[in-house]
């Protein structure tokens, strides 16, 4: 096949996704604590490393950076693993002024883009701002199950893209096929 992957292949990778999404939205209290918990996990790891690295420099300036900079993760990762509910509660609530400060930009830049389709930009930040609000409104509660439910989302619309384009290619190769 020309070393081009199956259609079959990339309907299975949709069918993975579109499965591990509805499971990680029915489960999204445990899917937000374990992806905080991942997070803590990661920043213990990449604090550790940063502090060993640090024996590596040259001169007591950015040894001493390196290390406090590790030090840091490190406590961050570990405050984040030692209760992870709070951690997310507080995520939550960074991540919902983000997407309202992220809305109002996009809405502003809406009108300098208007000639190019800066009404979806516009559309985007409304969305933005509203899911912003949303999320703020039921915080701290919002923080048991922001995180997994995006996740969810977001495998299961990536799981859908995959979907329909196995599909689209499975009738591009039979068209193909029968052109020939």
């Amino acid at each position: 096949q020309n070393g081009e992957t199956s259609w079959w292949a990339h309907a299975l990778i949709g069918l993975a996704l579109v499965l591990a999404g509805v499971y990680v939205i029915a489960n999204a209290v445990a899917a937000t604590i374990a992806t905080v918990a991942l997070l803590g996990i990661v920043l213990v790891a990449v604090g550790l490393f940063e502090m060993i690295a640090s024996f590596w420099t040259k001169g007591w300036g950015r040894f001493l950076l390196n290390l406090i900079v590790g030090a840091v993760y490190a406590a961050a990762g570990a405050v984040v693993l030692y209760n992870p509910l709070a951690a997310s509660a507080f995520l939550t609530l960074a991540f919902s002024i983000a997407l309202i400060i992220a809305g109002v930009v996009r809405i502003g830049l809406a009108f300098r883009f208007w000639n190019d389709l800066g009404w979806l930009l516009m559309l985007s930040g409304i969305v933005g701002v509203l899911a912003g609000f949303v999320i703020l409104g039921g915080w701290p509660v919002t923080g048991l199950w922001v995180f997994g439910m995006v996740l969810g989302i977001d495998f299961l619309t990536y799981g859908v893209f995959w979907l329909a384009y196995a599909f689209t290619q499975r009738r591009s190769a039979a068209a193909n096929l029968g052109g020939t």
